[in-house]
């Protein structure tokens, strides 16, 4: 009997071509598929992987000529309004979505790489970063002006774009008037091109099935597929080098999750464990990144692994007895597990007090990173600056980076919603951190408890009374108006407004109702001040809010400034740089008679300077005043004139004889060396000449950075600079902005 191949091709596929059909609505989806999930995290990680060449699993699709399904489009692609698609994707969705809504630029995030970074270290994944489409700073790098000024690609140009990568490059090159610069500019552009080229020329394995394959096959496929697809990864990678070895990684994982229940409950991937004993030598330089993986050592792993395991349920431990992380999917960046565990296990050696000390440490050090945002790019980066710094920190070295640096705007949990993941699960995970009690029966709710089903996040506002009110989505989700609601109560909440549900609740839970709506961060008055209780929903969101931001301030240790949540050892700048080292041949030493610039410190500073230095600075001062945005300035400081701006040091003048040095300090490039020079008509900045050499030079410029988290730009002014020109206004005005 003739039998019917279901296999009409297997041959691989370009990238492109397949973002391609998807974008001409040629390839969709089933209707039966799930939505789209993945994190930018793992969009980044795949992109990393296709931009090294790395396997990327294989696609399956069906020709669909017998509308055997509903056929709907990816998520963010063209919507299909009629059309029939060619194909329709068994496997690979989650896959090609993130690369379309990356390579299309119609997703959530928008991808970019920093080819300054790209060129100068040849990383991409420390090039590679996102931003949300709606954060102004997506909008800023959408441009070309910022694009040449910061050398950002947009990956939406790859493919998203008609004339692609090299397009964009001529248009880059096309926006510097120097035809050198420009020059210049274009080589740097074509050298990084060799990434774009491996992106552009990947391939994916592609199975596709013929028309005559039957609708039960098709279902077969699927579920198998859904149910024993297995992922080629290090740690089997790893198991086969190392078995040859005499170590076997599957049984020592097997023993970990046997002995440890609260591993085996969280169930993490096992590489984790091998990227925790990376960021454990001391041989090298920790990391933990695939390339580093994969050259551990057998004779490392083998003496590391106790330590690993114990550091990883200490970490387990920790998140969920301080942090509110009961079950792994509440955990805002899944990376973040193997830092804390390395950390943890770093720490085994500790007795008594230190062990709390360093427990304190940690536990600030994680939600400085979930509400810092410190992990939503390049995490294998930051996980080993982290565990460096944290682990000096606890021993009694300096406050981390991530600590140090922190700020939050409490303002931007109005608009978190279950789609900004990492926030949203950090500030449900405040929650879970309160033992929050059912609203049925006071009983305190677990892990086990959601794991069942009988409790999950819902609306404290229902949906359904918001949308007959016109409330946006955006508001009608977001954290404010979420908690934890066991399953009998959402069923009694239905549609109704609070005031309807909560007055059954009451006369069921008597006075406890107070207590029950503590324990979630709710306003908890049974009073006519409670807006929950009068329906009201903006004065409930901005009492949340509150209580949020009450949360969040003593978990991180910061303090409220304008507005924002900082760390108490924040500077708003890095902590005075030191001058340059040819200027301090004319400083008076601190033994000074009476510290004469504590008492009158413009006086002092007026002392200082030359006649005509002195001017030069009244006008630097009223150029800052007039563009700055209403700086302070302090006098009372030995060398220079502190410039603050939102109650920060943002900018300092030190003061010389015949010479001033301008300091400014932002958190983003934006300003370019050879822009400045040219607009301001200085020279570059010769930090190398000695002081002598310079007395006779004229007024130079340089841009440094990042350093510390920081980018620098240094005036030295000098007889011939012309504050007539508009340019220096604009340049402050520039800085200004960049504060918020």
């Amino acid at each position: 009997m003739a039998t019917t191949s279901l296999f009409e091709d297997t041959n691989p596929h370009e990238l492109k071509e397949l973002l391609g059909l998807i974008h001409s609505r040629e390839l969709a989806l089933p209707d039966f598929q799930r939505d789209f999930v993945w994190e930018p995290v793992a969009t980044q990680e795949l992109i990393i992987s296709i931009a090294n060449g790395f396997p990327a699993g294989s696609i399956l699709r069906i020709r669909n000529t017998q509308d055997l399904f509903k056929a709907r489009a990816f998520d963010g692609a063209p919507p299909l309004n009629g059309k029939r698609p060619t194909y329709l994707v068994l496997d690979g969705q989650q896959r090609l979505t993130s690369l379309y809504q990356a390579f299309y630029g119609t997703g959530e995030h928008q991808f970019f790489i920093n080819l300054k970074v790209l060129l100068d270290t040849g990383d991409f994944e420390d090039a590679i970063f996102h931003i949300r489409t709606d954060h102004r700073r997506a909008a800023e790098y959408l441009t070309l002006e910022a694009q040449t000024s910061r050398l950002l690609l947009p990956l939406r140009v790859i493919f998203g774009e008609k004339d692609g990568f090299l397009g964009w490059v001529m248009r880059m090159a096309d926006a510097v008037a120097d035809h050198t610069k420009s020059k210049e500019l274009r080589d740097n552009l074509r050298r990084a091109g060799v990434w774009e080229s491996a992106i552009d020329d990947y391939k994916f394995p592609v199975v596709t099935l013929s028309e005559q394959t039957k609708a039960e096959a098709v279902c077969t496929i699927f579920e198998t597929l859904n149910r024993t697809g297995v992922k080629l990864s290090v740690f089997e990678l790893l198991t086969a080098r190392f078995w040859a070895q005499e170590l076997n990684l599957r049984e020592l994982w097997d023993r970990a999750l046997e002995e440890n229940p609260l591993i085996e409950q969280f169930d993490p991937d096992p590489y984790y464990l091998l990227q925790i004993a990376a960021l454990l030598r001391t041989d090298v330089a920790a990391s933990c990144k695939r390339s580093d993986v994969l050259k551990l050592p057998v004779t490392h792993v083998s003496k590391s692994w106790p330590d690993v395991v114990w550091g990883l349920n200490e970490a387990l431990t920790i998140l969920k007895e301080d942090c509110g992380v009961w079950l792994p999917h509440w955990l805002p960046y899944t990376a973040m597990l193997i830092p804390i565990a390395a950390l943890m296990a770093r720490t085994r050696s500790m007795k008594g007090p230190e062990v709390a000390a360093a427990r304190q440490k940690v536990v600030r050090w994680y939600w400085c990173s979930v509400f810092g945002q410190a992990y939503e790019n390049a995490p294998n980066s930051q996980s080993a600056l982290d565990v460096r710094e944290v682990d000096q920190w606890v021993r009694g070295g300096a406050v981390p980076k991530t600590v140090r640096e922190f700020r939050f705007d409490p303002q931007v949990l109005r608009r978190t919603t279950p789609r900004q993941r990492a926030l949203y699960r950090g500030a449900m995970a405040l929650v879970m951190k309160q033992s929050p009690r059912d609203f049925h029966k006071g009983k305190k709710l677990d892990g086990g408890i959601i794991l069942k089903g009988e409790a999950d996040d819902h609306h404290l506002f229902p949906a359904a009374y918001l949308n007959r009110h016109k409330v946006e989505e955006r508001v009608r989700d977001s954290i404010l108006n979420r908690t934890l609601i066991d399953r009998e109560t959402n069923i009694r909440i239905s549609a109704r407004p609070p005031s309807h549900y909560l007055k059954d609740i009451r006369d069921q839970l008597s006075n406890a109702l107070s207590d029950v709506l503590q324990s979630h961060l709710l306003p908890h008055a049974l009073d006519g001040t409670n807006p929950l209780i009068r329906d009201e929903l903006e004065p409930f969101l901005s009492a949340r809010l509150e209580l949020f931001t009450r949360e969040i301030r003593s978990a991180t240790g910061a303090v409220v400034r304008d507005g924002l949540l900082t760390s108490t050892e924040w500077t708003g700048a890095p902590t005075p740089v030191a001058p340059p080292e040819d200027d301090d041949d004319d400083a008076e030493g601190d033994d000074e008679e009476g510290q004469p610039w504590l008492a009158d410190g413009k006086a002092w500073h007026q002392k200082k300077c030359s006649a005509r230095t002195w001017q030069a600075l009244e006008k630097l001062l009223a150029t800052i005043t007039e563009h700055g945005g209403k700086p302070a300035f302090d006098w009372n400081i030995k060398g220079y004139v502190r410039v603050s701006v939102l109650g920060y040091r943002w900018a300092q003048v030190n003061t010389y004889p015949n010479q001033l040095m301008l300091t400014l300090w932002t958190e983003t490039s934006c300003f370019e060396q050879a822009v400045l020079e040219k607009l301001l008509r200085v020279r570059r900045f010769d930090t190398k000449m000695g002081g002598s050499e310079k007395m006779g030079l004229p007024s130079s410029i340089e841009v440094v950075g990042p350093r510390g988290g920081y980018y620098r730009v240094r005036l030295r002014i000098k007889d011939d600079f012309d504050f007539a020109n508009p340019e220096v206004g604009t340049m402050i005005a520039t800085w200004r902005e960049t504060l918020g």
